[in-house]
């Protein structure tokens, strides 16, 4: 832990606060500007209950006004911005890398919640997203294998989906899976996003098994991808080297 840490912390509560908003509004069509309200009671509300992570622990995870219960899921997100924030900084310190992979995972933290609460990646978050790639390396070398990996991405779960559909006769990826794949491929190029894709499919696998042994989910019963590839790109990004030396050392 370095003596920026704890700022870096407030930093990404504070992001984590500002992505729940988007979590919120986003799905329901909402505007992203004017004031918070409860979800419940639709009261304003007032600073002390701005407050990144502190209010709700404060609160006891209630609404000052109205006393009903604040969405635990609030909270977590602002802990997981928070603590990736942190993550980033102590393995990347003040570089151009640490503001890349910040951009991207406060984005896919967004994307994350919204697939799980209603199997939606919305094109609002992954064209931008999949735009910005290009443009960053435009920057900084590499625009034409930027350009190059999205649209494998994107060709790659089109494919997978095409055999799906002839096999289950219905879709089995959506849209918003191939969007985020290529966005995965403009930010972090052929090999990485590769690896994102293949994690992804192992933890959505275990996921489903895990479900439909529990009885939570039936065979035929739709499933979000989204997730199990976020966390695919995670530790793909975060153990990156230490995959590529498995396969080819």
């Amino acid at each position: 832990m370095t003596p920026e840490t704890p700022v870096i912390l407030m930093l990404g509560a504070i992001i984590g606060s500002f992505l729940k908003m988007v979590i919120y509004r986003l799905p329901a069509g909402l505007p992203w500007t004017g004031r918070s309200q409860c979800i419940h009671c639709k009261h304003t509300l007032t600073w002390p209950s701005l407050i990144p992570i502190l209010s709700y622990l404060f609160l006891l995870g209630k609404c000052r006004f109205c006393r009903s219960k604040i969405p635990l899921r609030y909270l977590l997100v602002e802990v997981a911005m928070a603590s990736l924030l942190a993550l980033f900084w102590i393995q990347f310190g003040p570089s151009i890398l640490f503001l890349k992979a910040s951009l991207f995972a406060s984005v896919l933290l967004a994307l994350l919640c919204m697939d799980l609460d209603h199997y939606l990646l919305p094109d609002k978050l992954t064209l931008p997203l999949i735009i910005a790639g290009p443009l960053w390396h435009l920057g900084h070398g590499g625009f034409w294998t930027s350009l190059l990996a999205g649209m494998v991405g994107f060709g790659t779960l089109s494919m997978i989906n095409f055999v799906g559909k002839k096999i289950y006769k219905r879709d089995v990826l959506g849209g918003g899976d191939m969007m985020l794949a290529a966005a995965i491929g403009t930010w972090w190029g052929l090999s990485l996003m590769w690896i994102s894709l293949y994690v992804g499919f192992l933890v959505g696998g275990l996921l489903a098994v895990g479900l439909l042994l529990l009885r939570k989910k039936g065979r035929r019963d739709e499933m979000p991808f989204g997730p199990a590839m976020i966390v695919g790109w995670l530790i793909a990004f975060a153990q990156y080297d230490w995959i590529i030396g498995i396969f080819f050392r």
